[in-house]
Order: structure tokens, then sequence, then C-alpha cells
């Protein structure tokens, strides 16, 4: 009942409680067959499992008209739609609740600059600011930043270290090829945390500019990102 409530677990909680569910369903559970039939478009399927069964439809979604599915058996069945595609054209906003997410681009010399044009080559500055607007101090937050795949991460780790948002507030940062996460275990009520990344213009073309994200770990309703939108690499 826990379990299936509103009430958000960690993740070795979740795992304890399935596992110890499991044990007792092993024991004295007797499961019976799920039976039924899947009719979409002009194809039909009988099952009869007691495991789950994972079906791929079609890879258009526009193939068939409607989804069927009929339960001939005594057990309940629940049913997952799952889709999968290519993000549209238009432009994500932004979006906050608890806590905010905002990113500002300055050149070497600090001096704002439009990302949506750059010119191959250019180093600048991406600066991430993180603020908790709740009167709540808040635990655990993970912001994940996704850079174009026309942009270079400048990793100056490997150069001098300790150097890149030497900041205690950051508990741990994982800096890889084509993000950046960082991870914080307490932002105080009211305060923010500052990250910074120096990265590069490389690679010639038209890219995504994906939202950057901030959100709490074990509590879904606390999350913030940013605009995403579109950037463009040329060569003058």
């Amino acid at each position: 009942a826990n379990l299936s409530s509103e009430r958000w677990y960690s993740t070795q909680d979740v795992a304890l409680a399935l596992s110890s569910a499991l044990q007792y369903q092993k024991k004295y559970g007797k499961p019976e067959p799920a039976k039924g039939s899947i009719l979409y478009g002009s194809q039909s399927e009988k099952f009869n499992t007691t495991t789950e069964l994972s079906k791929s439809l079609a890879t258009d979604v526009d193939a068939f008209e409607k989804i069927v599915i009929k339960n001939t058996g005594s057990q309940p069945l629940y049913v997952r739609l799952t889709s999968k595609g290519t993000v549209p054209g238009s432009q994500s906003e932004a979006q906050s609740s608890g806590v905010g997410v905002a990113v500002s681009y300055t050149d070497s010399d600090f001096s704002p600059l439009d990302v949506s044009s750059l010119i191959q080559g250019t180093n600048f500055i991406a600066t991430v600011t993180v603020r908790n607007n709740s009167p709540l101090d808040i635990s655990n937050l993970a912001v994940t930043h996704i850079i174009p795949s026309g942009w270079e991460i400048l990793n100056t780790r490997y150069a001098v270290e300790g150097q890149e948002n030497a900041q205690s507030a950051i508990s741990y940062q994982d800096v890889r090829d084509d993000r950046v996460l960082s991870y914080i275990d307490i932002l105080p009520a009211g305060k923010q945390v500052t990250l910074t990344i120096k990265l590069t213009a490389s690679y010639l073309g038209t890219y995504m500019l994906p939202s950057i994200k901030c959100e709490a770990m074990y509590n879904a309703q606390i999350s913030a990102r940013t605009a995403a939108g579109y950037c463009i690499v040329k060569s003058e």
C-alpha cells in the first residue's frame, strides 16, 4: 500500500521492499497465466503468459488507428504503452517548481554573448545558477547540463586540478564528453549555487540547444529547466 501511494522513497528503500515482496510471492503466490489478445491495425495476436509481455507495434504511430487489448483470463492486466521518437521542431519553454535554474553565456572577457550563432573556434563560458525558491532546505539536487553536439567542453581539470567549480556546495561533479552532471547535497532556503563551464564552438552546423535541468532526486515535485532552442556554428 505504501509503495502504491504518492509517497517517495529512496532507491534503497524501494529495492528492499520489492525484493521482500518477490520472496513472499515466490513462497506463497500461485500465479495464474494472463490470457488475452492484442489487436492493432489488421494484426491480431493471442497471449498466454505468467511473465511480462513486451511487443513492438510499429515504427509509425499513424500505422494503426487504435489498439484493442482483450483480457480472457482471470488475472487483471496492467498495460503500458510507451512511444519513442524524435524531438519536434518546436522549442520547449522554461519551467520551475520549488527551485529555479538559469544560464547566461559570456565570452572570454566576460562580456554577454549570444550563442544562437557562433563562429567556429569561439571559446566562451556558460554560467548556470541554481536557486532554492522554497522556504525549506532542499537536499539531493541533480543538475544535468547537456551541450549541443556542435560544442565541446573544455575540461580544465586535466590542466589545473581544482580550478573549476571549487565550491563547497557541489558534492560531486561528473564531466563527460557531451554533458556535465553536478550534484548538490543540500541547498538552503533562498540560497543559490553558481556553476561555470568553459566551452568551444567546434563543429559547423545547426544543432539543438537542450534544456538545462535541475531536479530533486527523491522528490519529483521539485524541478526546473531552462528553455530549449537551436544554435548555429558557422565558419565566419
